[in-house]
Order: structure tokens, then C-alpha cells, then sequence
């Protein structure tokens, strides 16, 4: 029993690991957005990002970004298959981000 919570904390702790490293890029890519102009920048680099990550992000329409002229809405969603012993878990992950536009 033990061999097996051991192989299940092998496979979810980087998973994890790896879907907050992405939630902090999502952060920052939030707060370097000033104008509307960025957003399909924005929208490839998270793109790219995920695909560097391993996550399951690959479509423009996982990718929804909202910028105005004081707010920056960034979300994506994607379901990140984990592999267990004897059992895939399929977690449905959504990112939300919103940030407040700083133009300096």
C-alpha cells in the first residue's frame, strides 16, 4: 500500500509543481500588459509557455484574455491528465487572473 501512495505522490507533487509555476507566469504576464494591442502576444506566450510546461494548452481558445484600459483578465483552461497506479485522474484546471493596468 505504501509503494503505491508513493507512486502517486511521484506523479502529482511535479504535476503541481508545475501548474503553480504556471499560474505565476499567468501573474506576471498580467501585470506587464498595458494596452490592448498586446493581447495576442500575451495569448502566444502563454501559449508557449504551456507547451515548455507540458501542459495540455495548445488551442487559442484554452485562452481567453480581456484587457482594458484599467483591468487585465487572463483564463486558461485545460485538463491535465495525471497518471496513478491503475487510475488516470483527469484534473480540470482554470487559471483566473485579474489584475489592475499600472501605465507609468
Amino acid at each position: 500500500m505504501l509503494a503505491l501512495v508513493g507512486m502517486g505522490v511521484w506523479e502529482v507533487v511535479p504535476a503541481k509543481l508545475r501548474v503553480d509555476r504556471f499560474q505565476d507566469f499567468l501573474v506576471q504576464a498580467a501585470e506587464r500588459a498595458n494596452n490592448k494591442s498586446q493581447s495576442p502576444r500575451i495569448q502566444q506566450m502563454i501559449l508557449d509557455k504551456a507547451k515548455e510546461m507540458d501542459l495540455p494548452v495548445s488551442d487559442k481558445s484554452q485562452v481567453a484574455i480581456t484587457l482594458t484600459s484599467r483591468r487585465v483578465q487572463i483564463r486558461v483552461e485545460y485538463t491535465l491528465p495525471i497518471e496513478l497506479p491503475f487510475y488516470t485522474y483527469e484534473w480540470k484546471k482554470v487559471h483566473d487572473v485579474d489584475r489592475q493596468v499600472f501605465i507609468w
